[in-house]
């Protein structure tokens, strides 16, 4: 698929590992130095993807809690009265190397199974990078998170 419904896979994480181990090998690099950083795209709906990334995955259906992205300005934004969970739009994920890894107006947001977050049953995916203007202390202290699965619907 040109996008990859990431909620509907059984491991998430070794999906994440593949997309920066295709990257690796083709540009003949240790997995030992990989990262990856995420891109939040404008669309909305991941059927409008016509092509493959170049050396990285377009991948959809996860909900952000705690804030809403915004599509037009492209980074964090507070939440509205009465909305606690948000569909996020489709994400690259990129493959880069340590030297190239930044966290510079970047919220590190952690990727959960569920909305149980720290409980066994819901593991902890993956930390996806997120646009902010704000200081990214603010998104920790409103324990903002990426969620697979919503249970309660958005």
């Amino acid at each position: 698929p040109k996008s990859v419904w990431l909620p509907g896979l059984f491991n998430a994480k070794a999906f994440i590992t593949s997309v920066q181990q295709v990257y690796a090998r083709a540009n003949g690099l240790p997995l030992d130095v990989m990262k990856f950083m995420t891109d939040v795209t404008t669309r909305v709906d991941p059927s409008t993807i016509t092509e493959y990334p170049p050396e990285s995955a377009y991948v959809h259906g996860l909900t952000l809690e705690g804030a809403r992205w915004s599509v037009k300005a492209g980074k964090l934004q507070d939440s509205q009265p009465g909305e606690l969970r948000f569909s996020m739009p489709v994400i690259r994920i990129v493959p880069v190397t340590f030297d190239k890894y930044t966290t510079d107006g970047y919220y590190v947001t952690p990727v959960y199974m569920n909305m149980q977050r720290a409980n066994v049953y819901s593991a902890q995916v993956s930390n996806f990078t997120l646009k902010t203007a704000d200081n990214p202390d603010k998104w920790t202290l409103a324990s903002v998170a990426l969620l697979l699965q919503d249970e309660l619907g958005v």
